[in-house]
């Protein structure tokens, strides 16, 4: 908290420092409430002259949650789309790759952050490692797939090309995906339905890609596919359309 502190002027902190800790401490910060808290300083610094605050949190704005729903309906929806796309498309699919997984990851990580309003005050320690996760594999995998893209199968670091980046990348995404999912279900202020599914769509490709050696069946990835996306886009229209996020988010 006082590292966050520090990211306002010196002048807005002789003003409003006991004040904005004492909100802080109210209860335990989840990754939106740092974003959140993020913006507030990028604000405080680009309008100096102007040293008001809202001290009240912004976390029960139900625009946030509709935002966060829009980015997992998209996130969802792009990689079903690349996936499609690779399958159907006769040419190399290194560029659909290229152009749709920063994307959609990137979509997934703007939900991941914005549906843990409330996660994160219930179960912070799984809610902030599914945050965490895919924010690091997000930058794994971008480096795989520029190196992919550059320098082909060329080893990058420690024998590993950019396709094994790639592929890391992609598992810590997925196991991000277990842990916001599990979340959402134990907290059970989305679609609870929505969650299970994510989960198992999740659970089914972690299991494919890393237990069967053989390759895994055409079936068994089509549904773990179809489940993820599908989860994520559930979750997003679940946000967008229900109110229990503004009850929660503002008893807890």
């Amino acid at each position: 908290m006082r590292l966050l502190l520090r990211l306002y002027p010196a002048a807005w902190r002789a003003r409003y420092e006991d004040e904005f800790l004492a909100v802080l401490e109210e209860r335990p910060l989840s990754p939106f409430d740092v974003f959140d808290v993020v913006l507030g300083a990028l604000d405080a610094r680009l309008r100096p002259r102007s040293l008001a605050i809202d001290l009240a949190p912004r976390r029960t704005n139900r625009m946030n949650a509709r935002f966060a729903g829009y980015a997992a309906i998209a996130g969802g929806a792009l990689i079903l789309v690349m996936i499609a796309l690779g399958w159907l498309l006769p040419y190399p699919q290194d560029q659909i790759f290229l152009l749709i997984y920063p994307v959609a990851a990137v979509a997934l990580l703007v939900a991941l952050i914005g549906l843990s309003a409330v996660q994160g005050r219930r179960r912070p320690l799984l809610t902030w490692s599914a945050v965490a996760i895919p924010v690091a594999a997000l930058v794994v995998s971008v480096v795989g797939m520029g190196s992919m893209f550059l320098r082909g199968d060329v080893p990058l670091v420690a024998g590993l090309s950019g396709w094994h980046l790639w592929f890391f990348g992609l598992l810590g995404l997925l196991v991000g995906s277990i842990l916001f999912a599990a979340a959402t279900a134990i907290v059970g202020v989305f679609s609870r339905g929505a969650a299970v599914a994510l989960l198992a769509g999740s659970l089914l490709l972690v299991m494919t890609a890393v237990f069967d050696a053989a390759g895994p069946p055409l079936a068994a990835v089509t549904v773990g596919i179809l489940l993820f996306t599908g989860g994520w886009i559930w979750l997003g229209y679940a946000a967008i359309t229900q109110r229990g996020f503004e009850v929660e988010a503002s008893a807890v």
